[in-house]
Order: C-alpha cells, then structure tokens, then sequence
C-alpha cells in the first residue's frame, strides 16, 4: 500500500478535549518493533506550510535523497500531507504516515524514518489549552520538532515555545518518565521561511550571525531538555 498520513490525535469540543488513538499509533510502529527508528515532526503558527514542507521532505527520502529530485520542475510532489490555500485550517490534531521510509545511517544501519504533521496553532478555532497539547504531544514522540516560522524568531515565538515545552516536560514528570540525568526531548530545529535580514549583513556571516545569537538564547532557555537545537534559513 502507498504512504498516506493517518490521524493519531484527534480534536474535540472545540478543542477543549483531544483523544489520543492509542490503536492506530500501536498498529504503526509494530511493523517496525525491532528496528530503530526517528520521527520527524512540524509544529508552528496555522498556514505557514507545514504539511507542504513534509511533502518537500518525503519527495527527497522517496526519490533517492538526490540533491537533483527537485531540478526537475515536471515532478509531482506526492500529496501525503493534504495541504491547500487559503486561510482556513487543513491539518487538525496529529497525523503520521502510515508506514516508514526506510533509509540507512552513517554507520550504514537502517533507519525507520516517520513524518509527522500537527495542526497549526493560534487560529480562532483552538485554545491556549489545545495548542499547548499539540505541541507537547508531538515535541515528547518526535526525534526533531521543527518549529516553523516565517521571517525571524520574535520574542513572543520563544515565550510560546517555552509555554508549550514546560506543558510538555510538566506532563513526563507527572508520568514520571523522565530520568532527572536525560534530556526529555530530542531535537529542536528552527526553521525560517522567507527570512528578513534587515538587521543583519546579507550573505554567510550574517547568517551565521543570527544562528549564534538564537542559538545561545534558546540553549540557554532549554538546558538540560534538548538534546540538540538547530537553525535553518529558508
């Protein structure tokens, strides 16, 4: 069967409740029980290109990670993460593809690699609450978040991030399954979309300039609960 996403988290009243689906998620990962796998997760503000970014980044696991899949401007990027225009939400709750894309290591061992895809947050249809579930929810399953935005990193982007992540973190300890000498998370990748340079020199050095400064301010926000934390520009 093809890859297609599949819902593991669904909303409810309003998004004042979600379920988890407990059944589906299971039934995913048993066909992979005793392989190593990572999930790749997106998470951000509602209609910023999530879902279209992970169909970006399945288009280069599925054609061989050529660095020429998207050269040819005749390919059809697969539509596994419905996504459309408009203003209006696609994505609600959680989804995940069905079934793995297997790659290999730099150690050659092969890797079971998912996609997950999460609703976009702070539209007028879902609450601090709801958001906050989301976003802790797929921060705590994924091996990378990446926290999509579009232009640069605001301050109020990181005081949500910290919102969201202490939601998360409070949520491992209730369950007590976070060991006080472990990272409750995995990676934290940045993304930034159509990014604004204004304050910075153009080129490489303004670049790395930015990735430094953020860098530092979000290492120094989630020591001790991220394992790795990254910028890209977009």
């Amino acid at each position: 069967a093809d890859i297609h996403a599949v819902s593991i988290l669904e909303m409810q009243n309003k998004g004042e409740e979600f379920k988890l689906k407990f059944d589906v998620f299971e039934g995913i990962f048993d066909q992979v029980r005793n392989t190593p796998l990572a999930i790749i997760s997106i998470a951000g503000p509602f209609r910023k290109g999530k879902s279209f970014m992970l169909n970006l980044l399945l288009h280069y696991l599925m054609e061989g990670q050529s660095s020429d899949v998207y050269k040819d401007k005749k390919a059809q990027i697969r539509n596994i993460f419905n996504w459309r225009g408009g203003v209006e939400r696609t994505t609600v709750g959680i989804e995940i593809t069905n079934k793995p894309i297997m790659v290999k290591d730099k150690s050659g061992k092969r890797v079971a690699v998912f996609f997950m895809d999460t609703q976009g947050m702070f539209d007028h249809k879902t609450t601090g609450k709801g958001c906050s579930a989301i976003f802790a929810m797929s921060t705590l399953l994924s091996s990378m978040q990446i926290y999509n935005l579009s232009g640069h990193i605001q301050e109020d982007h990181l005081q949500y991030l910290e919102i969201f992540t202490n939601y998360a973190r409070y949520a491992v300890e209730q369950k007590q399954h976070a060991n006080a000498s472990t990272c409750p998370f995995q990676g934290l990748m940045f993304l930034l979309r159509n990014w604004e340079m204004a304050d910075y020199q153009f080129g490489q050095e303004g670049r790395m300039q930015l990735i430094r400064e953020k860098i530092e301010i979000v290492s120094s926000f989630y020591k001790n609960q991220l394992e790795k934390v990254s910028v890209i520009l977009k």
